[in-house]
């Protein structure tokens, strides 16, 4: 089975694949499993090696799809980044490479970090990145460029 999958905005990594039972799949190497592969997995799996392998954040210390309670929903969140005490320290949002990326896609990541407290959040689609810190004076999150080195933190 052949799939060309969309050419996004980060750097190429190499994925296995598997549509042994003829739906596509792709391994997650956090997961340790294959997982069927649609524009938003295809989204996660990209920026979460981005993370690891560019940016030297270690697998050990990263989770996807965190389950999280918000009232009487449940919801989950698409990665979290964990910090030498086990803290939340970054939080992504991940959408297909179609969906436009929006505030309500900021506050649906906001929602989910008013439980966690992440120093830094991202939303992408995979083509477009925002990446945010918190600033301690004002309690908000102020736009950055991106994310730092995990060796520079």
């Amino acid at each position: 089975m052949y799939v060309e999958l969309e050419r996004l905005n980060l750097p190429n990594f190499q994925f296995k694949f598997d549509d042994s039972d003829g739906i596509l799949k792709i391994y997650d190497t956090i997961r340790n499993k294959f997982i069927v592969l649609t524009p938003e997995e295809w989204v996660r799996q990209n920026f979460v090696r981005y993370l690891n392998e560019t940016l030297c954040y270690p697998k050990s210390r990263t989770k996807i799809e965190h389950n999280l309670k918000y009232g009487e929903l449940n919801k989950r969140c698409d990665i979290i980044i964990y910090d030498k005490s086990a803290k939340p320290h970054i939080i992504v949002e991940c959408k297909a490479y179609s969906i436009k990326l929006s505030q309500l896609t900021v506050n649906q990541l906001a929602t989910y970090n008013s439980q966690l407290g992440s120093k830094y959040l991202c939303i992408t689609n995979g083509i477009e990145h925002y990446y945010y810190v918190l600033n301690p004076t004002t309690n908000k999150y102020d736009s950055i460029k991106s994310f730092i080195n995990y060796n520079d933190n």
